[in-house]
């Protein structure tokens, strides 16, 4: 087959506490087995040294580099890069300032997605560091909550292409007719304002709203030291957690659209809590914003029927509510099994 040119997009933003992972990170994508790509790093208006650093490492290496004024988050990052590709390219990867990729990954995955033409978004099987699958694709439940599937288990139970909610931007590739198709002609990969958690899940839904597919091959493609970029306890993360989800539910048409509000804002108090912030002012920012985004969304829905979503039952509700943290890890590991032993 030949092999169609592909634009890698690398968001850097403040790395200086983990710059050897970043380092790693960037420097993988120089020993790529790919014969036609090009590599757009994108600095999200670093105020630490690692701004100059990729941007030394970038034009060492002949990368576009962009430096930006301000943090315009994973949303806004990645939207530059994109406007930036070359024109010629029919793929766009997405790949983490904290994610470092195999050699043979990049190739591998466009084999994949060049034989599934109805294939707008894919992902390989993405370790953590200790060889247990990090991210395997995700789904979605009714109460829009995600579940990664696999998390933590054998990369070897997965050994066929399965049909995901979304997939992981830590390390996913996107076909550019897709994108340019869901977003009616704009260049553009996500909601700007969206900043982070906002994204990945949307755009999947957006492909299955307009008759493409999220995949997930059965090819080991990198590790993944997970949020490094915004902390797992920090109050941005739980201010945009509750944001973003309900900014979600009012343009998804869950049946459970009236108690969502409900989980989200049960799940942002403990998450706002556990920040060094205020968690009072966390949760009352996020719904201020909340209000202020709100009218950008008006006219625009998604039918999260059309993707392949986890249903919960009606009587299951109160529990999900109540045993959250249990109810999910059963949760997993039913979809976990189930994936397994469905042949669909």
């Amino acid at each position: 087959m030949g092999y169609p040119r592909v634009s890698l997009i690398w968001v850097n933003y403040n790395s200086g506490r983990f710059l050897e992972i970043a380092k790693e990170s960037l420097l993988a994508l120089t020993e790529l087995d790919y014969p036609s790509y090009e590599v757009i790093v994108v600095d999200n208006g670093s105020n630490d040294a690692s701004r100059e650093y990729v941007r030394e490492i970038a034009e060492k290496y002949r990368f576009k580099f962009i430096g930006l004024a301000r943090n315009l988050g994973f949303t806004g990052g990645n939207n530059v890069g994109f406007r930036a590709r070359d024109k010629e390219a029919k793929y766009v990867v997405l790949i983490n300032n904290d994610a470092i990729v195999y050699k043979d990954s990049l190739r591998e995955l466009v084999e994949f997605i060049e034989n599934e033409r109805a294939v707008g978004a894919a992902q390989g099987i993405i370790l953590s560091s200790d060889n247990t699958v990090d991210s395997a694709g995700v789904i979605m439940d009714e109460v829009l909550a995600s579940h990664p599937l696999y998390r933590y288990k054998s990369p070897g139970m997965i050994n066929r292409p399965l049909a995901v909610t979304y997939t992981s931007g830590a390390y996913s590739i996107y076909r550019v007719s897709s994108l340019l198709d869901v977003w009616h002609g704009m260049e553009k990969i996500f909601f700007d304002f969206g900043f982070g958690y906002f994204d990945d899940n949307v755009l999947g839904l957006q492909m299955w709203n307009h008759g493409w597919k999220c995949r997930v091959y059965p090819v080991k493609v990198g590790i993944h030291k997970a949020s490094l970029s915004f902390g797992r306890a920090s109050s941005l993360r739980a201010y945009l957690s509750l944001r973003n989800t309900l900014l979600l539910n009012e343009i998804t048409n869950s049946r459970y659209k009236s108690v969502i509000p409900i989980f989200a804002f049960r799940d942002a108090f403990p998450r706002a809590f556990r920040s060094k912030d205020k968690f009072y002012e966390v949760i009352a920012y996020a719904i201020k914003d909340y209000k202020r985004f709100k009218p950008f969304l008006v006219g625009y829905r998604l039918d999260i029927y059309k993707a392949p979503i986890m249903k919960i039952e009606p009587w299951n509700l109160i529990k999900f509510l109540g045993l959250r943290r249990r109810v999910t890890h059963k949760i997993d590991e039913e979809l976990s099994l189930f994936f397994k032993d469905t042949k669909k």
